[in-house]
Parts: C-alpha cells; structure tokens; sequence
C-alpha cells in the first residue's frame, strides 16, 4: 500500500473540488465588489458563481445571495429564526436571533447587530454586522471534512482514507499553515488560523472547530465522518476588525451542536439535492482504465462534507461526442454514441453520508469496452432533476478497440440491481 501522506495529499487533490478552501482570487475579486456596491444592490450582489476549472465546492457567493430558484436546494433552517426582511423571488430574507440548522448539526446565536443569509451553494450561512451593503465583515459558517492532524486523530484519518477507496472524502486542510490551538467550553478542540484570503493585508481569518457527525446508533457509519468541522471563515476591513473579533469568538466558542453533531438520534434526512449546488454530488475519480483494455466508469451520489440527506433518484450515463457537446445549446443534450446501452438509466435510493452499507457512497460502476470509434468523448451523468456532471472534466480513458466487427458495450459490473 502507498505511503498514508502520499494516500492523503491525492484525496486532498482529488475532491477539493467537493469542499475546497476559498479561492483567494475570488474572495479578492469579490470583496472589491463589495466596497462599490449600494444598500439596494446587496441583496443581488452574490451573482457571481464559480464555474469551469474554478473549485466547485469553494466559497461562493456572497453576505446577500440572491434567493434560490425552483432547482435550487431547499432552506435546511428550521422554525427557530426571524426573518426581518420579507421573503421575494429575488432575495432570500435576513435572519437575526437563533439560527438553527440540523442538515449541518449546530444552532448559533446571533449577537445584536448580526444577521444571517441562507446560501445554496454550497449549503452555508452567511453572516454581516450592520447595516446591509455596509457591513464591517463578511463571516461565511458551513461544514467541511478536513485530514489536518491538530483536528483529528491518526487512527479517525487511516481509517477514513482506507474505507474511502476508491471513491474518497472531500476534504481540506490548512495543515501547512501555522494555528492557535484552543478548547471549547463543551471540550470540542478548534483551531485558530490567519490566511490571507483577500490580499492587501486585510484580516482574513479561519476557525475549525470538531464536529463529527454521528450516525444512527447501531447503523453502519463511513470512516470519514469522523473528519467533519464546522467552519467560520471572516474577512474584515482592519478599523472595524477590533469591534467584531470579540463578538464573533462568543460565537466559536457557543454555537451549540445538535442532532448529528451529538449522538445521531435525530435521524432527520431531507431530501437530497444533486449536483454543484445541492447536498450531494457524483463521487470522484470519475473513470478507470483497466488492465484488459477496458474504462470502468463510476456513477452515484455522496454527501458533500457530511451533509445528511435521503437521495431517491435516477442517475443517467451519456456517452457523447466531446465537440458536439461543446456546440450544444442550453438545455438541449448531445446525441448519443453507438455503445450498447448507452443511456442507461439506474434508480438509486437510501441514506447519505451514511451510504451502501456504512460505505459513504449510493453508486453503480459501468464497464466500457471495445471502442473503435472518435478520441474526443465526453462521459455525463444526468440527474433526475436534470443536472449534468461531466466526468473527468472531458478528459477520461478511452477502452481499446479489440474488434471493429463487433459493438462496443456498456455493461453494469457494480451496483443495485
């Protein structure tokens, strides 16, 4: 077996796709946005999403994301909140006071002068002080899994990354960068780590905090849920970052775990959503050469950062031309290429993180051989709800054309039946 560093630094690659930490030029670009726009503008001013080789799981959008529309995934927040905006087609409500959110396991008090926002993707809270379109900070709070060894135990991350393969967690780390350590009053460990987010010497700052999730006592639960923090990241102008840097340690060290986050008897998992945006995605690598010229193929759902939730669903593999996908218009899909049971269609349904059988993943693998035809072949699985996941980013290995007489075939090797 591969050295565990080495194990570890290829998921850390391979998923950061899935729950990265924020991409500096966007946080930069983003911030900049925030300094020019206007009280009416900031509820709109989230627009700006990541998209192509920018990380899909990354921190998008911003304090006044727009509301979700008819895909967009369902509010996870719970009848504990007060709205102090109301609720349009175009702007999600402000919430002040008790913000709970059992998907993620944790109910944070706001202090005075602090409001809230529901994000969709990924699933995440922003927070401001102040006045809207005037806030001193930007403060985003979600879960996430991370390998960083002040925060988890050699035992919890060998046993994660055993488990994991070959479909892995998503995962992020700033175990390379230095932190303050620190212990909750409820004797959950945190880490205090300054990262410069933005540029230009301005606050940016990460708090990590143990929050494993727990499954349903006696049910089988993945490896890597052991790995699950829950994260505050902030970024301040400097003249105001004395007044909320208190306020928002209060709430590092009070936001209070529960459901999932304790002892796993709320067994609460709403539907999922698929997709970049949604609770769950298509497990990654996305396909596999094999030794006797065959491309196995993996399609199927795992939570993102531990996100519960009960995928019910069918998942749809395309095999097309990469070129011809390229031309096709918005909301059209590309003709199919001639591989026996191509289009092949497979119902997946049950419970996530938890997965198949404690295994962290709801998935079914396709073998692909004898491929006489075009170099340029796209793999997409197509969702229920109509989300598109292109494998391998269009870049995957083509199986060996073995008989040009003969079909090339599609043919389930792994999976419900």
């Amino acid at each position: 077996m591969r050295d565990l560093p080495e194990r570890l630094e290829e998921l850390a690659s391979a998923y950061a796709q899935l729950a990265s930490p924020p991409a500096p030029g966007e946080l930069r670009r983003r911030h900049q946005r925030r300094q020019r726009v206007t009280v009416a503008a900031w509820l709109t001013f989230a627009a700006v999403l990541l998209v192509g080789a920018v990380v899909a799981g990354g921190w998008v959008g911003a304090v006044g994301r727009p509301a979700p529309g008819p895909a967009a995934a369902p509010p996870s927040t719970k009848a504990t909140t007060k709205a102090t905006t109301p609720p349009s087609s175009t702007r999600p409500p402000r919430l002040t006071g008790t913000v709970t959110r059992p998907q993620e396991g944790y109910r944070l008090n706001l202090p005075a002068g602090w409001h809230a926002v529901e994000l969709s993707d990924p699933k995440q809270l922003a927070l401001g002080y102040g006045k809207p379109g005037k806030s001193a900070v930007e403060v985003y709070v979600r879960t996430a899994l991370t390998l960083d060894p002040r925060l988890t135990s050699a035992t919890d991350r060998k046993a994660a990354v055993l488990a994991s393969s070959p479909w892995g967690p998503e995962t992020e780390t700033f175990a390379n960068k230095p932190a303050t350590r620190g212990t909750r009053p409820d004797g959950r460990r945190f880490l205090t780590i300054d990262a410069d987010l933005v540029g230009g010497g301005m606050p940016d700052r990460l708090y990590q905090i143990a929050w494993p999730y727990h499954c349903a006592p006696g049910s089988a639960c993945p490896a890597f849920t052991r790995l699950r923090v829950l994260e505050f990241v902030a970024i301040s102008s400097k003249d105001q970052w004395a007044e909320v840097r208190p306020m928002l340690e209060r709430m590092v060290a009070n936001v209070q775990p529960i459901g999932n986050a304790l002892d796993g008897s709320d067994p609460t998992h709403p539907p999922c959503t698929y997709g970049r945006n949604g609770d769950v995605t298509n497990p990654h690598p996305a396909a596999k050469a094999t030794s006797d010229g065959g491309v196995l193929l993996q399609v199927g759902a795992a939570s993102r950062a531990g996100l519960p939730c009960h995928f019910h669903g069918e998942l749809t593999l395309r095999l097309v031309d990469r070129l011809a996908a390229a031309r096709t218009t918005l909301g059209r899909q590309p003709p199919l290429l001639p591989v026996r049971n191509n289009g092949a269609t497979v119902a997946l349904d049950g419970d996530l993180p938890e997965g198949s059988a404690g295994s962290g993943v709801l998935a079914v693998v396709w073998k692909w051989t004898n491929w006489c035809g075009s170099k340029q072949v796209s793999a997409q699985v197509v969702s229920s709800g109509g989300d598109i996941t292109d494998l391998g980013n269009g870049r995957i290995p083509l199986p060996r054309c073995t008989d040009r007489a003969a079909p090339s075939i599609l043919t389930r090797v792994k999976g419900p039946g």
